[in-house]
């Protein structure tokens, strides 16, 4: 069985939603429509505009918030056992 992506990029639908996600770059709240990278994480999920995603995460690091995002979800796929040779 091949492995899920660890991201997807989608535009954010919560007519289904309890709550609201907010962006982890930002801090907005997503709206409707808007276009969006997810991944899952042990407790739900993590959201980022994708106009955020190509911003640095952290000031002075090399890494943007996409990298991050996808590293979240490389982690969460290890926790739910698969493997996952790009955290080796």
């Amino acid at each position: 069985m091949r492995r899920p992506d660890s991201i997807g990029g989608t535009d954010y639908a919560a007519d289904r939603r309890k709550h609201r996600h907010r962006c982890v770059c930002c801090n907005r709240i997503v709206q409707s429509g808007e276009r969006v990278v997810m991944c899952c994480i042990t407790k739900g999920t993590k959201v980022a505009h994708v106009a955020c995603t190509d911003r640095q995460h952290v000031p002075k690091a090399s890494e943007t918030t996409r990298d991050v995002v996808r590293l979240w979800g490389l982690e969460h796929q290890k926790a739910c056992g698969w493997s996952v040779p790009e955290l080796a």
